[in-house]
C-alpha cells in the first residue's frame, strides 16, 4: 500500500525506495544512488511536515474562520 497519490511510475519508484531501505536493492536501477535516496527521504519528510501543519490547531482554527466568513 502506497500512502501517497502517485502516477504509476512514481509509485513504482516509491516502492523501490522502500525496498531499498529494507535492503532489497535492484542493481539494474543504476540511478538509485545516494542522491536518489536523499531526494526521496527529503520528499517524504516534506510531506510529513505539511501533514503536521495541516493538523495543527492554528491551521484548523484558520480553516474554521475562513468557512465562517464564507457563510456570512
Amino acid at each position: 500500500m502506497v500512502p501517497y497519490r502517485f502516477c504509476d511510475t512514481c509509485s513504482d519508484e516509491y516502492i523501490n525506495y522502500i525496498g531499498h531501505l529494507k535492503g532489497n536493492r535492484d542493481l539494474d536501477c543504476y540511478w538509485h544512488n545516494a542522491e536518489w535516496l536523499d531526494s526521496w527521504r527529503k520528499w517524504i519528510d516534506y510531506q510529513a511536515s505539511v501533514d503536521r501543519y495541516l493538523k495543527s490547531k492554528e491551521f484548523t482554527k484558520l480553516i474554521k474562520e475562513a468557512e465562517h466568513s464564507q457563510e456570512e
